[in-house]
C-alpha cells in the first residue's frame, strides 16, 4: 500500500492534465478528485479500482521518491525514497518493473513495456 498527500499528487501532474473528463481517460477527474482532499483530515482514501491510469501517477511518484509505503512482510511504513527500484532486462513480450523494501521485500510489480516480435521477413 502506497500513501501520498494529496497535494503531493495534484502539484505533480496538475499542470499537464487537461480538466476535461473523458471515459477513456481518467486524469482529469483524478485531478479533480485530488484537488477536492480535505488535507485537514487524517484520512485516507482509496483509489478507485476503475482509474488504472493512476498507475502511471503512482509509479511517478514513487520514482520521485514521493509518499510512503506499508511493506506487509516488514510490517513497516517506508519513505518512498528509501524503496529499490529493479528493472529486469528488456526481453520480447511483457517486461516488469519490481520496486522492492529496504529489505528486499517486494512492495509492487508494474509493466513497463511490452515487446512484441515480428515475425514475417518484410
Amino acid at each position: 500500500m502506497f500513501v501520498f498527500e494529496s497535494e503531493q499528487v495534484f502539484a505533480h501532474f496538475a499542470h499537464y492534465v487537461k480538466d476535461e473528463v473523458s471515459i477513456y481517460d481518467h486524469a482529469a477527474a483524478i485531478k479533480k478528485w485530488v484537488a477536492q482532499a480535505d488535507s485537514s483530515q487524517d484520512v485516507c482514501s482509496c483509489v478507485p479500482e476503475e482509474w488504472d491510469d493512476f498507475r502511471d501517477i503512482e509509479r511517478d511518484l514513487i520514482a520521485k521518491g514521493i509518499g510512503q509505503c506499508f511493506c506487509k512482510q516488514c510490517n513497516k511504513i517506508y519513505e518512498n525514497n528509501s524503496l529499490v527500484i529493479k528493472q529486469e532486462a528488456l526481453k520480447i513480450g511483457w517486461n516488469f518493473e519490481r520496486i522492492e523494501c529496504p529489505n528486499g521485500h517486494s512492495v509492487i510489480i508494474t509493466e513497463t513495456m511490452h515487446i512484441l516480435k515480428s515475425t514475417s521477413d518484410n
